[in-house]
């Protein structure tokens, strides 16, 4: 209920290339904030005294619970009070969104930005929900390290938290699907080192460097696609003069989260037709080839395909003053007495 209005508000503050960049960098770090109090809870309750580990178990999931509860609602509260009215934003052309089905159909499929999007990020965020439904089981069942993974989360999220404003000053200082795509074959250096990393001394140690990196890299996607579907919302407003925010955001909402999850099953289900076993002591060849596979081989090579589909991305920089400008000379055109009432443009 919240996220859908709330994501297609950030993209109308502002039709800034830069400042559009900005506003996703705060928001990202809001959302990893909040997932450092995550990992940082059993260590906080440990040294309370309310649980005896460090583990992320249902007593520890119990504390973080109460912490959102009493949060959520202070928080939500402080929105409410503190967000200035609709009179602060720049004034943007705004037209119902409402029109024949054909018309709403056609403002996605016909939308060829949006359509080359979405083929760089169903897969990455198929093969990442992949490696993040067996990560657990690389780093515990294989590597032997699963105690150690809250520490490896806790460096993670750091790291993240200065990726992103990192990332976000090179989306608005160069071409944004640019960066997006050298952050993804970034990503996948560090990544595919992961995939030679085995159980032994060095296990822990290779673990708490090439999934942070990994992690830096990746972060990208928090700033960079949100705010290259900004773009996209405003090349449709010119092409098809409907504002579809909401309707791109709800769709890259339930991409996200569909995939994530049936991914995160998928890659589990292939690890299993593989025969890994988390519950044995040792591995055969087989079985550690097809963890491997779903959680380092084939999200590199997702990385590595999605950044080339994604480098000559139609919206850069150049092509968003044009169509900035175009959609103030029709707004201020509009605004002029007509001599009949202006018809959609389906």
């Amino acid at each position: 209920m919240t996220e859908i209005p709330y994501g297609a508000w950030s993209l109308a503050l502002s039709s800034d290339y830069a400042q559009r960049a900005r506003i996703q960098v705060w928001r990202g770090m809001g959302v990893l904030t909040g997932t450092l109090v995550f990992y940082a809870v059993p260590y906080a309750a440990k040294a309370l005294g309310f649980t005896q580990s460090t583990a992320l178990d249902l007593q520890t999931l119990s504390l973080t619970a109460v912490v959102v509860l009493l949060l959520v609602p202070v928080l939500n509260a402080w929105c409410l009070l503190a967000v200035p009215g609709r009179g602060s934003a720049a004034p943007r052309e705004r037209r119902a969104a409402s029109g024949s089905l054909r018309a709403f159909a056609r403002s996605i499929a016909g939308n060829a930005p949006l359509l080359r999007l979405l083929v760089a990020y169903v897969p990455v965020s198929i093969c990442s929900g992949m490696a993040g439904g067996v990560v657990y089981l690389f780093a515990d069942a294989y590597l032997r390290q699963g105690e150690h993974l809250p520490a490896v989360f806790l460096i993670t999220v750091p790291l993240t938290l200065v990726g992103l404003p990192f990332w976000g000053w090179l989306c608005s200082r160069y071409e944004r699907h640019r960066i997006w795509a050298m952050s993804l074959l970034f990503g996948a250096v560090p990544c595919i080192a992961l995939g030679f990393v085995g159980p032994g001394p060095h296990a822990l140690a290779g673990l708490m460097v090439f999934y942070p990196l990994t992690m830096f890299a990746l972060v990208a996607v928090s700033v960079a696609v949100p705010a290259m579907t900004g773009d996209i919302v405003d090349y449709g407003r010119l092409r098809f003069r409907h504002d579809r925010a909401g309707v791109y955001t709800a769709l890259f909402a339930f991409l996200n989260k569909s995939l994530m999850g049936v991914s995160a099953a998928l890659g589990l289900a292939i690890a299993g037709w593989f025969g890994f076993d988390a519950t044995a002591t040792t591995h055969s060849a087989a079985e550690v080839f097809g963890l491997k596979l779903v959680a380092v081989w084939i999200p590199a090579l997702s990385l590595i395909a999605a950044a080339a589909v994604i480098w000559n991305f139609p919206l850069h920089r150049q092509r968003l003053r044009v169509i900035e400008r175009a959609l103030a000379a029709r707004a201020a055109g509009d605004a002029r007495p007509a001599s009949r009432p202006p018809t959609d443009a389906a």
